[in-house]
C-alpha cells in the first residue's frame, strides 16, 4: 500500500536529518581525535599560526603593538574570530577552545551533504560524499593548526550552501522568509570575505551569472529575485567597506583590505623567493614554502615596512623589465600548477615523519590528481549546460582558486578550502559519465534486438 506523498516526504526529511547528524558527528569526532591524539594546535604556535594568535590576543586584550602598521598586513577576519573565541571561552581553557576550533572544520560535512543532495537524487550517494569530506585528509590536518584554512573550509562550505539555498528561493516563499535567507547569506559572505578576501571574486562571478540569468530570464532555475539579491550584495558590500575603512585607518592610505596582496603579486610574477626589510632595528622576512620547493629563491630587500606597497610594486616592475610575455605566461601556469603539485601541504609537511601519516598524505594527493581533477573538469563542463545553482556556485569557487593562484601565487594549502567544490564537481562528473554509459548500454541493447534486414 502506497504510504502517500506526505508520509514519504516526512520519511525523506527524517532520513536527511539523520544523515546530517551522522556526518556532522563523524567530522567533529575525527577532528577531536586528531587534536587529542595526533596534533594539537596549541603545540604549533609558530610562523603563521603564532602570528594569528598573537594578533588575536592583542585584539582580545585591547593592546596595540609597537608597530601598529603591521596590523594592515593581513585581512582581519581570522584573528578577529580567534579573538572572539578568546573572549567567550578564554585562551587559558585549551580543550573547549580546541573543540570550537574543530567545529569550524566539521561544518564542511553537513554542508557537503546538503550540496551533494542537489547534485544527485540519491541520499546514500550524497551521504557517502559528505562522509568522505568528513575525513578528507587535507582539510582534517588543519584541525592541528590555528590558521585561516580551518576557518575558510567551514565558511566556504556554509556560505556556498546558503547561496545555493538563496538562489533556489521561489515565488512561493514568503517575503520574510526570502529576506531571512538573504540576510543569513549576506552575513556569512561578509565574514567569509574578511577571512579570505578572494571570496569577492567568487561573489562577482556569481553576480555576473545572476545578471545574465535575469537578462535572459532562463538558463538558471529558479529565476533570480531582485530583493534578495540586493540584500545579499548589500551586506557583503558593508563587509568590503568595513575592511577598506579599517585598512585606511591603519595604513593612512586608501586600499581594499590588506597589504598582503602586493607581496603575493611579487612572488607570483617573479622568481623572487625571499623578501626582507628592516626598520628601526627590526627585521621582517617572508619565504613562501612553495618557493623553497620550486627553487625560486632570488632575494629582494629594502629598508622600511615589509608591506610597503610602493616598494614591493617597484621590485616587481624592476624584475619584470625586459622579460618577454612568454615568461609571464609560463609563470601564470606554473602558479596554478602549484595548487596540486611541485610543493608540500604546509605546515603538514613538517609533521609527516610517521609512516601512517605520510601514507595518508601521499594517498590523498594521488587520489586528488589522478581521479578527482579529471572528474571535476567534466563536472564543470556539465555546469555550463545544466546551470543549476549548486554547479554554478561550485564552479565559481573553483575558478576563483585558479585565478587567485595565477595572479597572487599558488600553494597546496591555498587549494584545501576549495577541495569541497572539486569533490562536488567530481560527483557531477561521475554522475554524467554513469548516465551516459547507461544510455549507451540501452542503445546497444535496442540495436542488438533489431532484426537483420536481408540484403538486396
Amino acid at each position: 500500500m502506497d504510504p502517500g506523498p506526505s508520509t514519504r516526504g516526512r520519511r525523506d526529511r527524517l532520513a536527511l536529518a539523520a544523515a546530517l547528524v551522522l556526518v556532522l558527528a563523524v567530522a567533529f569526532g575525527a577532528r577531536v581525535f586528531w587534536v587529542l591524539r595526533v596534533d594539537n594546535p596549541f603545540d604549533n604556535l609558530y610562523s603563521d599560526m603564532g602570528f594569528y594568535i598573537l594578533r588575536a590576543r592583542w585584539l582580545a586584550n585591547g593592546e596595540i603593538p609597537d608597530f601598529p602598521r603591521e596590523l594592515a598586513m593581513y585581512p582581519p577576519g581570522t584573528h578577529t574570530l580567534y579573538a572572539a573565541e578568546m573572549l567567550l571561552i578564554g585562551w587559558k581553557h585549551p580543550l573547549p577552545f580546541a573543540l570550537v576550533h574543530c567545529m569550524w572544520g566539521a561544518l564542511v560535512a553537513p554542508c557537503s551533504l546538503l550540496l551533494a543532495r542537489r547534485v544527485t537524487p540519491s541520499l546514500w550517494v550524497a551521504a557517502l560524499t559528505a562522509l568522505l569530506m568528513a575525513v578528507w585528509q587535507p582539510q582534517l590536518v588543519y584541525s592541528g593548526f590555528f590558521s585561516s584554512e580551518q576557518l575558510a573550509c567551514g565558511l566556504f562550505a556554509l556560505t556556498a550552501w546558503l547561496m545555493v539555498r538563496l538562489a533556489e528561493t521561489r515565488s512561493g516563499v514568503t517575503p520574510a522568509a526570502g529576506a531571512a535567507r538573504a540576510v543569513a547569506c549576506g552575513l556569512a559572505a561578509g565574514i567569509t570575505y574578511l577571512v579570505r578576501p578572494q571570496f569577492a571574486l567568487t561573489a562577482a562571478l556569481l553576480g555576473a551569472a545572476w545578471l545574465f540569468a535575469a537578462w535572459r530570464r532562463r538558463g538558471v532555475s529558479p529565476p533570480p529575485r531582485w530583493r534578495e539579491a540586493a540584500l545579499f550584495f548589500g551586506l557583503l558590500g558593508l563587509a568590503v567597506a568595513g575592511g577598506a575603512i579599517r585598512y585606511a585607518s591603519i595604513a593612512h592610505r586608501p586600499g581594499l583590505i590588506a597589504d598582503e596582496d602586493a607581496l603575493q603579486r611579487l612572488f607570483a610574477d617573479t622568481e623572487i623567493g625571499q623578501v626582507s626589510s628592516w626598520q628601526g632595528g627590526r627585521r621582517w622576512t617572508f619565504i613562501p614554502p612553495s618557493k623553497i620547493a620550486t627553487g625560486e629563491m632570488r632575494e629582494y630587500g629594502f629598508e622600511g615596512y615589509i608591506g610597503d606597497r610602493d616598494k614591493l610594486d617597484l621590485g616587481r616592475r624592476q624584475f619584470l623589465r625586459g622579460k618577454p610575455l612568454s615568461f609571464r605566461l609560463r609563470h601564470l601556469l606554473s602558479n596554478v600548477d602549484l595548487l596540486v603539485e611541485r610543493n608540500w601541504l604546509w605546515p603538514e609537511n613538517d609533521h609527516v615523519d610517521s609512516s601512517p601519516r605520510r601514507r595518508a598524505y601521499s594517498d590523498f594527493f594521488e587520489s586528488l590528481v589522478r581521479r578527482l581533477l579529471p572528474l571535476a573538469a567534466i563536472g564543470m563542463l556539465s555546469a555550463a549546460w545544466r546551470r543549476t545553482p549548486v554547479l554554478v556556485v561550485a564552479s565559481a569557487y573553483v575558478v576563483t582558486a585558479v585565478a587567485v593562484a595565477a595572479f597572487f601565487w599558488g600553494e597546496m594549502r591555498y587549494r584545501v578550502p576549495y577541495d569541497t567544490f572539486l569533490v562536488l564537481l567530481a560527483l557531477e562528473g561521475a554522475r554524467l559519465l554513469l548516465a551516459s554509459g547507461a544510455r549507451l548500454a540501452r542503445a546497444l541493447r535496442v540495436e542488438s534486438r533489431r532484426p537483420l534486414r536481408a540484403g538486396r
